[in-house]
């Protein structure tokens, strides 16, 4: 965060995504939902970031203004959001920042939809209610949120469960759900960023995308045994299972560079 000052009185204001609040997120979604000229959408995100009124920026003066508006260029880089900032909505919860505690079948299930929601934009709104219906889901029954001792207040993932989850997320908000759909692009990209190779090659050995793509990379672990059975992979956090497929892309790469010597 840092501090600026607008006609005598000071301002916080993020330095970068993962520094918005939940309100100025739903607020910036709106924002670039307008796909506004980027002089007209600067001034509307500088006075979000800084929540100041509009009759004290037009008191600081345009001069003034215009020094100050380099504090939205985070807004307009590659730079995504991580961190989860809407955490809960209406009684049923998000995963933690980064991906920290999405399991296999939950991220496999929802980069289907998120996929989905960019290949039809006619049928996006129905895909995103699916995508949501498939991270925000209720908390464990009895579970105390307080010591959060699994590291994931959420009932388990069930895909038998998707379709209902998704009913209860199309009452939501609009610039709610695209929030949350922005959070998942700015994770995704992160994943990517930290397991190009699971992406590139759908996490096949032999340097192609099997048939299925993410899911014959989840054959594949259960096929080694690493985790044990089918079902077990599904259950494993998504990061823990990239890191496994890692190693066995960088054995395979060894062992090949080792054959053709």
């Amino acid at each position: 965060m840092q501090l600026i000052k607008i006609n005598k009185k000071f301002y916080q204001v993020p330095q970068s995504w993962n520094e918005v609040t939940a309100r100025q997120l739903v607020k910036l979604m709106d924002v670039i939902d307008q796909d506004l000229p980027k002089e007209e959408a600067t001034i509307i995100i500088f006075k979000i970031l800084t929540g100041a009124t509009w009759l004290n920026l037009w008191r600081s003066g345009a001069e003034t203004l215009e020094d100050k508006l380099h504090i939205t260029d985070f807004i307009f880089s590659g730079a995504g959001l991580t961190k989860n900032v809407l955490p809960s909505f209406r009684g049923m919860y998000g995963p933690r920042d980064n991906f920290d505690n999405l399991v296999a079948a939950e991220f496999l299930a929802a980069e289907s939809f998120y996929l989905a929601t960019l290949q039809d934009s006619l049928q996006a709104d129905v895909n995103i209610n699916f995508l949501v219906g498939i991270l925000y889901r209720p908390a464990k029954a009895g579970y105390n949120k307080t010591k959060n001792q699994d590291g994931d207040i959420r009932e388990p993932f069930n895909d038998n469960l998707i379709s209902y989850n998704s009913k209860r997320i199309s009452g939501w908000p609009a610039a709610i759900k695209k929030a949350v759909v922005f959070w998942y692009a700015g994770c995704r990209d992160q994943l990517i960023a930290e397991f190009p190779d699971i992406f590139l090659k759908g996490g096949s050995s032999g340097g192609d995308p099997g048939k299925y793509g993410l899911w014959d990379m989840l054959y594949n672990i259960a096929d080694k045994g690493i985790f044990g059975d089918f079902d077990k992979v599904e259950k494993q956090y998504i990061k823990t299972v990239f890191m496994a497929v890692t190693n066995i892309l960088l054995e395979a790469e060894r062992l090949k560079k080792v054959s053709t010597v």
